[in-house]
């Protein structure tokens, strides 16, 4: 080897390749809040293979969670040092998150209108409650059990509706919390990273969600009532406490479902109780008047007989209510409260564990409830 080799074999050692360009380093980011992820990789030769599951592998992206972005595949290259004429390869590609449900109200209403009804519904004496909540879909380290518990929820309502003798009233009731949102003015900026699903996508999955078991009682069924309220974690906030009572996920979708059924027969059996400033609606099922709030007004669960009594004595309309109904505190609860039966839902999501930090429920228990009503009367209580 000459004299002149060994210089540039010992300088292209020292020196190494060029770096690439600024904002060109290899690693990848991933931006919960928008949805994307963009990578950037290096390669010593052109022969780069662009396919979706390997690089996407590399980014530690599940390839059914993500995708990459059409025309998003960018190329480039630079020129070793010390003249050894050798080319570095880099290439950037952008992932975006796929939906898990309909991203569209369109589209769900073409669902609707494509399903095929059942022609008998019954119309026994009697009726049940389906109460749920607490889904707050898009937590981290969640989705694939909330989607798949919602998707089993509808089935596993009508096996206890079955098992009650087939009533022919039931009342929908969903209690809030129903996503988990992505807003900082919630918890603070880790709410940013504490959530997998957009604002958007996870209103999509509430919606198609809460239409499927609103769909399922109505092919019961010849009466049905929906009533929503608002939890906390559905708020839209411009601060950590400001935030109007209306402006909340929890109920807009459930007011999208309600715009669905819009002049269809199938659903002309369907009412619907979603409050617009309220935080409480009352319905009647049954000749039961069942009160539904979510809880976080409440103060604490030791606090929710002094909380309704003020209800009654301003003769809100929940102060009234014979069956309370709550969410918030993501533990199965009943008692009675004077002469009315409160019941809490258990959440439906795959655990809390900061709730089960400061609070000690909240673990690993997910499930939603069903209430037998016969004339007035509270009947069996379900966990199902």
């Amino acid at each position: 080897m000459s004299a002149a080799e060994e210089f540039t074999r010992l300088s292209a050692h020292r020196n190494g390749p060029d770096r690439p360009p600024p904002g060109w380093e290899p690693g990848h980011i991933v931006d919960h809040r928008s949805g994307e992820a963009t990578f950037t990789g290096l390669a010593t030769t052109e022969a780069i293979d662009p396919d979706e599951a390997t690089i996407l592998a590399e980014m530690r992206l599940d390839p059914g969670e993500w995708a990459i972005k059409p025309g998003s595949l960018q190329v480039r290259k630079w020129q070793q040092k010390a003249g050894s004429g050798e080319w570095c390869w880099y290439y950037r590609i952008t992932a975006v998150r796929r939906s898990k449900a309909f991203g569209d109200l369109d589209d769900l209403i073409a669902g609707l209108r494509r399903r095929k009804r059942s022609t008998k519904l019954s119309a026994a004496p009697g009726g049940q409650v389906w109460a749920t909540s607490d889904w707050q879909v898009g937590k981290a380290g969640t989705i694939e059990h909330v989607l798949d518990t919602l998707g089993e929820l509808p089935g596993r309502f009508e096996e206890s509706w079955r098992r009650a003798g087939k009533p022919g009233e039931i009342l929908v009731a969903f209690g809030g919390d129903l996503v988990e949102s992505c807003s900082p003015n919630h918890y603070g900026a880790q709410q940013l990273y504490s959530v997998e699903m957009t604002d958007r996508d996870q209103r999509a999955v509430v919606r198609e969600a809460a239409m499927s078991i609103i769909d399922k009682a109505a092919t019961l069924v010849e009466t049905v009532t929906v009533a929503a309220v608002p939890g906390n974690h559905g708020e839209n906030r411009q601060g950590k406490r400001d935030h109007i009572v209306g402006d909340n996920v929890d109920v807009a979708a459930i007011d999208d479902c309600r715009w669905a059924c819009l002049d269809l027969d199938a659903y002309a059996g369907v009412s619907w109780a979603v409050p617009g400033d309220d935080l409480t609606v009352c319905v009647e099922i049954d000749e039961l008047r069942v009160g539904l709030f979510h809880g976080h007004q409440v103060g604490g669960q030791g606090k929710a007989q002094a909380w309704h009594d003020k209800q009654a004595g301003n003769h809100r309309p929940i102060g009234a209510a014979d069956l309370l109904i709550s969410g918030h505190f993501h533990s199965y609860r009943c008692e009675w409260l004077g002469p009315r039966t409160w019941v809490q839902c258990p959440s439906e999501d795959a655990g809390s564990p900061q709730y089960a930090e400061t609070a000690g429920p909240g673990a690993r228990r997910s499930g939603s409830v069903t209430i037998d009503v016969d004339a007035g009367t509270v009947g069996d209580i379900r966990i199902v």
